[in-house]
């Protein structure tokens, strides 16, 4: 089941956010074991990714400052508990898109996929696609399969995915 919950962020902000990713550091996305040079050879790539935060180590505390407030602003509106394992925030250019993978395999861990914008891009959980919506939350379990779908007409798709444990 996925919940969606809207408005986590003011529009403006998310902006902001988009303008520090511009400056950023961005390494090829990959899911699951795949091989860069053979996604990037196969002229279907995931896109780009770059990872702020995994399990207690940050690389960037200014993008983990907005990746923290919308972790706790889903936790407040499902009335759980919960600790980040992981903030990867992901561009994705026309027609890049992911392969149906799982982010976990175990059951006390959750996605959430934060849309930065509105683009034609989404996600697709379990077959369904859900279409990017800025400042919306898709909330899912990790070990569902899913993949990110990159904008058709869309120049560029910007998100954050965060991966809790329920506490």
């Amino acid at each position: 089941m996925v919940k969606i919950i809207n408005n986590i962020l003011p529009k403006k902000t998310n902006l902001d956010i988009i303008r520090i990713l511009s400056e950023s550091n961005w390494k090829i996305g990959t899911d699951a074991n795949e091989s860069k040079i053979s996604r990037i050879f196969s002229g279907n790539h995931g896109g780009f990714v770059n990872l702020s935060y995994i399990e207690k180590t940050s690389y960037d505390d200014s993008l983990n400052i907005y990746a923290d407030i919308v972790f706790k602003k889903v936790l407040e509106e499902l009335n759980i508990e919960g600790v980040p394992l992981r903030f990867l925030w992901n561009m994705y250019f026309k027609n890049q898109n992911g392969i149906v993978h799982r982010d976990k395999e175990e059951k006390q861990f959750i996605s959430i996929m934060y849309n930065l914008h509105t683009s034609d891009g989404g996600i697709e959980i379990d077959g369904t696609f859900y279409p990017d919506v800025i400042g919306q939350a898709k909330v899912f379990e990790s070990y569902v399969n899913h993949r990110g779908l990159g904008p058709k007409e869309d120049n560029v798709r910007f998100n954050l995915n965060i991966i809790f444990e329920i506490k």
